[in-house]
């Protein structure tokens, strides 16, 4: 709908502007002539005193990656997905394949991100990527640098990449991003003497925008870094009015650039490391988003809350906990542990306990402040270290099971035990539990 949207805004410009559009495949016949292949079949000839290169790119492709559009993707078929990958490996840490990994793993698939050198997004400052790094691997992503792709195929209906070093991820689906080339493959640019490089990336001017062929000019994508709709447009501004003689402002020193991944960066400028290689004196000045009033009000606070996964929809919660994989030998492993109800009870909102300083309170809207502390009891059969339970516990006290025994329940001030089948669920005036089979044993041990 939004691509629609914007091409009708796109016509409706032309039209209003006198602008006039034809459909095909154009390519040189000499500097000053090109040829249109249109939809028919038909031939159409123009002249013309100026030419602008805006054909974009097209995904790399290279000869050993098994592209099939249903487990391998490029970019592009990426958008025709059927169905959520039950784990997704990503090839290429550049823009594009940051971006889709980050936006698959805010879905909440397992992804590893694979890049053969050992940095990525370096037109960004060093700072930000670390922050970055360390949001996406907090949320689970697995983020693989200097590790360059030996091979990739298909076993048994999944793919499997073969690193350097003999390592092998094999996951439901692969993104294959390592780049894209200039569209100019039929443009005829050897008739011309237009130069392009390996990756079809088109020679300009960097203050005319003029390729080698001065009537030619050229801009977007297809002349490479940075490849943003921002730079773009600003390139076509300057393009224009060189072409056609009228006054242009100097380009800018410094394009703003923004990657669209989850979460979102933009910078403008030079970097911290820039800045020192220049030797120009600088200070830092750090301005956390959590602490603003648009993030207050959006409730950020930093990198994929998963609590609040739990709390909306507990039952996708689990299906994310299975696709995730907790096997560390095989984070790929499509499946995985069931988890046991103490999952939920390791999260602080779940997790109530006697709190006199409030230092551990969940202070959320919608919960229940635990009431003043009543004598403890002892239950259970030790009465050494670590046997048996106090209730209620000490505020230091580590909840290492999924329910309480339900002997013990009364001693908390039980409300209500509802069973459905096999899942119970009990409430204490300072506990929340709930579990899917309730254990023969205490379960908190004494601080």
């Amino acid at each position: 709908m939004t691509l629609d949207h914007e091409v009708d805004v796109l016509e409706h410009q032309f039209a209003r502007n006198s602008v006039k559009v034809m459909r095909g495949a154009a390519r040189f016949l000499e500097p000053h002539r090109i040829e249109v292949v249109g939809d028919d079949g038909e031939h159409h000839a123009f002249t013309a005193d100026k030419a602008f290169i805006a054909v974009g790119t097209r995904p790399y492709r290279p000869a050993h990656v098994p592209f099939d559009g249903e487990r391998v993707f490029d970019s592009d078929e990426i958008l025709d997905l059927q169905r959520l990958p039950r784990s997704l490996t990503v090839v290429g840490a550049g823009v594009i394949g940051v971006e889709y990994a980050t936006i698959f793993s805010a879905l909440v698939v397992p992804v590893t991100l694979v890049e053969a050198r050992s940095s990525m997004l370096d037109f960004i400052d060093r700072e930000l990527i670390e922050e970055f790094v360390h949001e996406l691997r907090d949320r689970g992503m697995t983020i693989r640098l200097g590790q360059a792709v030996e091979g990739i195929a298909c076993e048994d209906g999944a793919p499997a990449v073969t690193l350097d070093g003999g390592r092998r991820i094999r996951s439901d689906m692969l993104l294959y991003a390592a780049g894209r080339v200039g569209a100019v493959g039929d443009l005829g640019l050897d008739a011309i003497g237009v130069e392009a490089d390996q990756r079809g990336r088109v020679k300009v001017d960097a203050l005319t925008l003029q390729t080698t062929v001065p009537n030619v000019y050229a801009g977007g994508d297809v002349i490479g870094f940075p490849s943003l709709a921002s730079t773009s447009m600003e390139q076509g501004r300057i393009a224009a009015c060189h072409a056609f003689g009228a006054h242009a402002p100097a380009p800018p020193e410094f394009f703003p650039y923004g990657v669209y991944s989850v979460p979102e960066i933009s910078t403008v400028g030079m970097s911290e490391q820039e800045v020192r290689e220049k030797g120009i004196p600088y200070e830092c000045g750090v301005a956390r988003f959590r602490e603003t009033s648009r993030g207050h009000i959006m409730g950020l606070n930093t990198g994929h809350d998963e609590d609040d996964l739990l709390d909306q929809d507990p039952p996708a919660a689990r299906r994310a906990y299975r696709r995730r994989g907790r096997d560390r030998a095989d984070p790929h492993r499509p499946g995985g542990a069931e988890p046991e109800g103490h999952h939920r009870l390791l999260h602080r909102e779940h997790l109530q306990l006697p709190d006199p300083g409030r230092g551990l309170q969940d202070r959320r809207p919608g919960r229940l402040e635990p009431p003043a502390q009543p004598p403890r009891r002892r239950a259970g059969g030790g009465g050494g270290r670590g046997v048996g339970a106090s209730y209620p516990p000490s505020p230091s006290a580590l909840c290492r099971g999924s329910l309480l025994p339900p002997a013990l329940r009364p001693d908390v001030g039980v409300r209500g035990l509802r069973r459905q089948g096999p899942s119970a669920q009990a409430e204490g005036d300072g506990l929340v539990w709930e579990t899917s089979t309730p254990p023969a044993a205490p379960v908190c041990r004494g601080a």
